[in-house]
């Protein structure tokens, strides 16, 4: 209960912080552009985990609707990267989706190549049998 507490109010700091000036702390960085398109019938919800313990809301995303989740790459070591409100570039150790409200429990994790340079990255999340199915967005009727 307690960490709940303080990962919602680290949130809401990070949210009223403003928005992050362009170029901060990306020196050396591949831009990696993520889209999620929402085709479930219900809203979803998109996070990272950053160090271990730390999930950072990405995207709430309508039924129908669209979400650009800006993201950065090392090219040399693959990291991938999201910057907070601050400009800080944090690693990325994974990043999901899933149904809001129940994103952790519905989620689908989104694969993320570290090894490949760079390429936009755009997919289609709707529901599966328990949990939300995210494919490259060409699969998708």
């Amino acid at each position: 209960m307690r960490r709940a507490a303080v990962l919602t109010i680290l949130a809401l700091a990070i949210a009223a912080a403003g928005p992050v000036a362009p170029g901060t702390q990306t020196a050396g960085l591949e831009r990696l552009p993520l889209r999620v398109t929402n085709a479930a019938a219900g809203p979803i919800a998109c996070a990272a985990q950053i160090a271990h313990w730390f999930a950072m809301p990405l995207a709430d995303i309508a039924p129908g609707a669209t979400a650009e989740i800006a993201l950065w790459r090392h090219p040399e070591s693959g990291t991938v990267m999201i910057l907070n409100a601050r400009g800080e570039a944090l690693p990325v150790e994974r990043i999901w989706c899933g149904h809001a409200g129940r994103a952790w429990q519905t989620r689908a994790q989104i694969a993320i190549d570290r090894s490949r340079p760079a390429a936009p990255i755009a997919l289609s999340c709707g529901a599966g049998d328990e949990r939300l199915v995210c494919l490259p967005h060409a699969h998708r009727p």
